[in-house]
């Protein structure tokens, strides 16, 4: 009797964990085969699974910032400006400059801004500053774990295209690896921007003449104010000439045959006098 149930205890073990174990394959297979069919949402559980494993090792950092200053020459102060730049390996992405005023917007290797700043404060009287930090340590390794795991979505469908069985199958396979190849390139340039925003740091600078600057120049000089004066004189001198010319030339003849005509008419010689006396 004692033998019987410890051959059951045996038997019904044995039979427990066959069980267990079937149960676990056949639960893991529909997951296998969903996998398999429906590609798509295969990835996004293998993308997801994978951005949880990144740990970020680094922060990353994007600053920026604006400044506005005040320079006693705007094309001097410009031009300090872009030794600056170039002497601290940046560039200039954008400007703007007029006889009174400067916009510029400049990259600096975000580990030489704070020292490019000071440096720019000597230029000129800094009126205006303001620097700010975004922390987008999670955004770079989002992208960079999305990457990596477009990627291998993209070797396993190329791996798929390879064996597919029939042209139906090979269009569908080719469809979803454009779809991937088409989102790595977007995740890609919205990686290289923000390596571009980590690496260089932005500073837009304002730059504008001091106060008294723009009087200056509003107020003309004594030649300036006396050029005007000397022009209206000659132009009245050349309409006064044109008028005596005009009259010179059109109206004494015209005044002579108006004199003529009176002495002729009504003057000694009295044509038409004569002719009003015989007609009545």
């Amino acid at each position: 009797m004692k033998k019987m149930s410890v051959l059951l205890i045996i038997v019904s073990f044995v039979m427990f964990s066959a069980c267990s174990k079937g149960g676990g394959e056949m639960a893991a297979a529909p997951d296998a085969e969903k996998y398999v069919k429906n590609e798509k949402t295969g990835n996004d559980r293998f993308e997801k699974s994978v951005e949880a494993a990144e740990v970020p090792v680094s922060g990353k950092l994007v600053r920026s910032g604006n400044m506005n200053i005040r320079f006693d020459d705007i094309d001097r102060g410009v031009d300090a400006v872009s030794r600056t730049v170039k002497n601290h390996g940046g560039y200039i992405a954008q400007s703007n400059i007029d006889a009174r005023s400067a916009n510029l917007t400049i990259k600096i290797p975000s580990e030489k801004f704070d020292a490019f700043i000071s440096e720019i404060k000597g230029h000129g009287k800094v009126i205006q500053l303001s620097v700010s930090t975004e922390d987008v340590t999670l955004k770079y390794y989002d992208l960079e774990g999305r990457i990596k795991a477009k990627r291998i979505v993209q070797s396993r469908i190329s791996g798929y295209l390879n064996n597919a069985r029939n042209i139906d199958e090979m269009l569908k396979l080719e469809k979803e690896l454009g779809n991937v190849t088409e989102g790595i390139e977007s995740v890609e340039s919205q990686m290289k921007s923000l390596k571009n925003d980590v690496s260089y740091s932005t500073l837009t600078i304002f730059a504008t003449l001091p106060d008294y600057g723009t009087y200056k120049e509003a107020i003309p000089s004594f030649v300036e104010g006396f050029l005007p004066i000397v022009f209206a004189f000659v132009t009245f001198i050349y309409y006064l000439l044109y008028v005596v010319f005009a009259v010179v030339l059109f109206g004494v003849p015209l005044l002579l045959l108006t004199v003529g005509f009176i002495y002729i008419g009504f003057g000694k010689i009295g044509l038409i006098r004569k002719l009003f006396k015989k007609a009545f």
